[in-house]
């Protein structure tokens, strides 16, 4: 597609002005109950839980309500929250209350809330849109786009007005007046305020549609230039690594984190050219080919990243870290097979892939929930996997990491402890138990030559 941006939805109505109030309104309160329920909720899981539902709840409206949809918009939110909030709760309650040694549970448990409630709201959205459950692919796509956009430009008003607010803070202050900069620091007005701005930055940016839609294209035209670059790059990696072998593919065996992080940007790119594939111009073809070479390319990337974390599975076990690139590489693999399938069906390729993404983002949404369950909990997944490591013998007594069970896996860990004091399996039961003595008098974390290793997320695992 060119500039000429045809990716349309139905017409909406516009916003009432009223509406900014209300937005402003919704944004304050929200914000402000969000600080009390941190500063007065003690219990860490219900704290987080409702900071989550108070904050994303209040988004999603903001996003999705119109005239005469409000409430729609709202059971949505509510019902969408409340659901995320439950299943965060549990989560943390599983793995244990002291999160000192692992604070990152909740950033994770916020990212897969996150992700749950970007890939459900376009299909909300364009409920509201057609009245049926048909979900035209149009839709879904320029909402999918239109949603991060309209978020960004909440976010980037509100730091402007934060930033005005502190300049004009800073000159009274230089005059002795220290009233403005008193209030800024002050934790209730922070939030409150910041939260407000953001919703009534929100309501206008849907206020002027075509503004979204210029950024939306301005969007797509600097994405499609990254795209014969990270093409060129790509098969230039593919090309070095061919004369290496799997002499120089060992190397990568410890990047799996890295190429799963190219092959999303791939796909992201790929998207941002093929859009919803309604039009094809001439003088898009050559892009437009450029980025069907590319689709080959990210299933090598693919086959490698999942090369190199079964790897590390298969040699020392699952940790959390190992699990989610693991999910997140099964996923991205499923997106580049189901590219690639798509062309052999030729002319209709295009709405293959329209297929496969409806159908894989969903899929996505409902692993993110599914990973919140005790059936798919990282940490208990972990536990579980270490702990026959040890018991099979898979790993000797001496060299297994009894700290990393104890300090990094929560309640899991620990009970997986238990668990191997009563029975060690073929594992030398006077080392395990020596090993085991120790660590309750210890509160250090590492044991054991299989020392923990910082993981991107701040989780620590063997090797």
């Amino acid at each position: 597609m060119s500039s000429n941006e045809t990716l349309t939805v139905p017409q909406q109505e516009r916003l009432p002005k009223a509406w900014a109030g209300l937005f402003l309104i919704i944004g304050i309160i929200c914000g402000l109950l969000t600080y009390l329920t941190v500063e007065h909720i003690d219990d860490v899981a219900l704290s987080f839980s409702l900071s989550q539902a108070l904050l994303l709840g209040p988004l999603l409206f903001v996003l999705s309500a119109r005239p005469g949809k409000v409430l729609a918009a709202s059971v949505f939110a509510v019902t969408s929250v409340l659901c995320l909030a439950l299943l965060s709760a549990t989560s943390i309650y599983r793995f244990g209350i002291d999160l000192s040694a692992n604070a990152g549970l909740l950033f994770l448990l916020a990212g897969q809330a996150i992700i749950f409630a970007y890939i459900l709201l376009p299909f909300f959205q364009t409920w509201l849109d057609d009245g049926d459950l048909s979900f035209s692919y149009e839709g879904l796509f320029v909402h999918s786009w239109n949603n991060g956009l309209l978020a960004l430009v909440g976010l980037g008003f509100m730091w402007l007005f934060w930033l005005i607010l502190f300049l004009f803070a800073l000159l009274f202050e230089s005059v002795g007046i220290d009233a403005l900069i008193t209030l800024l620091n002050e934790p209730m007005f922070d939030v409150s305020a910041k939260a407000g701005a953001t919703a009534l930055g929100i309501f206008i940016a849907r206020d002027y549609e075509r503004i979204v839609a210029s950024l939306r294209a301005i969007l797509f035209a600097l994405l499609s230039i990254l795209n014969p670059v990270f093409l060129v790059l790509a098969v230039g990696f593919l090309a070095a690594l061919s004369f290496g072998g799997f002499e120089k593919l060992a190397s990568v065996v410890s990047a799996s984190a890295t190429i799963l992080s190219l092959i999303t940007i791939g796909i992201i790119l790929s998207n941002a050219v093929l859009r919803d594939g309604s039009e094809a111009l001439a003088a898009g073809q050559p892009l437009r080919m450029a980025t069907v070479v590319m689709l080959p390319a990210l299933l090598f990337f693919s086959g490698f990243a999942a090369y190199a974390i079964s790897l590390r599975i298969v040699d020392y076990g699952l940790t959390p870290e190992r699990v989610w690139i693991a999910v997140g590489t099964g996923i991205l693999a499923v997106y580049a097979i189901a590219y690639v399938t798509s062309l052999l069906f030729r002319d209709r390729w295009m709405a293959v892939c329209r297929r496969a993404n409806v159908f894989i983002a969903l899929a996505v949404a409902a692993i993110a929930l599914i990973m919140q369950t005790p059936f798919a909990d990282p940490f208990v997944l972990s536990a579980r996997s270490q702990y026959e490591r040890l018991i099979t013998g898979a790993v000797d007594a001496e060299s297994f990491d009894y700290g990393f069970m104890k300090f990094e896996l929560g309640a899991p860990g620990r009970e997986a402890l238990e668990r191997i004091r009563e029975d060690s399996g073929i594992a030398e039961r006077d080392v395990v138990i020596s090993k085991l003595d120790l660590l309750a008098k210890s509160n250090e974390e590492g044991f054991g030559e299989d020392s923990p290793k910082l993981g991107p997320w701040g989780v620590k695992s063997p090797r």
